[in-house]
């Protein structure tokens, strides 16, 4: 059931990552239904301190959307992926985030300087590196 579970999530992350690619949105159905996902592998495992990751990342979120660091979309996301993580992987999924982040912006750097991409692109589609780094810390948290 737990493999099942993840399956599911890395099927819609591959899903939203392909829409966040090329709209640079993130569709609230496809992440409620992640969510529920998420949420019955959190019950599953007994990880139920992951509500109050859950609940942290919304605050800071929150106070981040407001100074346009990251937009509501990702923080979403981060939430919904977050239910399913174990408390002792969080920190490492903000740090695989960060960097599979960092490395995207560099390309779409490079990509912008070789006129692959116009300026007018509409920013970085960050749920890639966020679907990437969650899909693996919960294939740990299982």
């Amino acid at each position: 059931m737990l493999i099942l579970g993840w399956l599911i999530i890395a099927i819609l992350s591959c899903l939203i990552c392909y829409q966040d690619f090329k709209a640079r949105k993130v569709r609230n159905d496809i992440v409620i239904l992640l969510a529920v996902v998420t949420c019955s592998l959190m019950i599953l495992t007994d990880n139920y301190a992951a509500v109050y990751i859950c609940l942290g990342i919304f605050l800071v979120g929150l106070l981040l959307t407001q100074i346009n660091v990251i937009a509501a979309g990702d923080i979403k996301l981060l939430m919904a992926f977050s239910l399913a993580i174990k408390p002792n992987l969080i920190l490492l999924t903000f740090v695989v985030i960060g960097f599979t982040g960092g490395l995207l912006a560099v390309v779409y750097y490079l990509s912008i300087r070789m006129n692959k991409f116009s300026k007018q692109d509409n920013g970085i589609p960050y749920a890639l590196p966020i679907c990437f780094a969650s899909v693996l810390a919960i294939a740990a948290s299982l």
